[in-house]
């Protein structure tokens, strides 16, 4: 945090500065003025605000932004006693890092390693997560998430609802794109009681015209934030029946983040099918 006298100092100069030119204006001045006491205040509250936390408090930064929406959601956080420090609070620099003191890391295999590397090297505890591929996997994550962080995050596929039983599902991203078999969607549709139909193993491409052959019985449509062009295959007017009597929408931050976010997806698939999902 800035020091009252360094303020002091800097206002002076701003003072000296306009008496050498006598011929500014004192609007232009006055804005000069005004602009430095704003980004001081700035600065000092941003510090401010990172640095408030209980001394009790674990102390976590996310390397990862689905780490981010996965304590952001957690209710648990707060009566644990999690202070979070998000990929947007440090943007990836380690003297933002190092400044938060975090007492845990929270990463995975694609964060960068030198990051990771100068963390360590600065003696700072980094956790590398694993990236579920299977349900099995998730199970994983969970676990090896919550003895780091001690917050109870769980998941266990024998909670898993018939949600979709008997329903033959097939899930519509931008630019034609859908998952396949051997894919963690398609272990979920398995698990919810449902077939997926995506042609195919891993990321497949589907077209309008395929579509229509899959016939499938509920479509699962992302639904990003802005339109993009992107996303022009559900404007097809051939899927508009589909898509008016068989899709329910979901959020695609959340099919992004759906290895950590397994449980929000299904809370989110079940919240669509009361009033969507049924066959013509």
């Amino acid at each position: 945090m800035l020091s009252g006298s360094i303020v002091r100092r800097l206002i002076i100069g701003v003072g000296l500065f306009h008496l050498n030119r006598p011929h500014l204006p004192d609007f232009r001045f006055f804005l000069l003025f005004t602009a430095l006491i704003s980004s001081l205040s700035l600065s000092v509250h941003a510090t401010v605000t990172e640095s408030v936390t209980s001394s009790n408090d674990l102390r976590i930064t996310s390397l990862n932004q689905c780490y981010d929406t996965l304590f952001a959601g957690a209710p648990e956080r707060a009566a644990a006693g999690i202070a979070l420090q998000s990929t947007a609070m440090h943007g990836g620099r380690v003297e933002r890092i190092l400044r938060f003191a975090p007492d845990l890391v929270l990463a995975n295999r694609f964060n960068d390693p030198m990051l990771v590397s100068a963390l360590r090297a600065q003696g700072v505890g980094v956790e590398i997560l694993p990236e579920p591929e299977s349900l099995a996997g998730v199970v994983d994550f969970y676990a090896q998430l919550t003895a780091a962080s001690k917050v109870g995050f769980e998941f266990e596929l024998s909670d898993l609802p018939p949600l979709l039983a008997g329903q033959r599902v097939l899930m519509l991203q931008a630019n034609h794109y859908s998952f396949g078999a051997d894919t963690l969607w398609d272990e979920l549709v398995t698990a919810l009681g449902g077939e997926n139909v995506a042609p195919g193993k891993g990321l497949v491409s589907v077209l309008p015209e395929q579509v229509l052959r899959l016939d499938p019985d509920m479509m699962v449509v992302l639904r990003a934030g802005d339109f993009a062009l992107a996303s022009r295959n559900v404007l097809h007017g051939a899927l508009e029946p589909l898509l008016t009597h068989r899709a329910i929408e979901v959020d695609a931050d959340l099919v992004g983040c759906m290895a950590q976010r397994v449980n929000d997806l299904v809370a989110a698939i079940a919240q669509a099918l009361p009033t969507h999902g049924h066959r013509l």
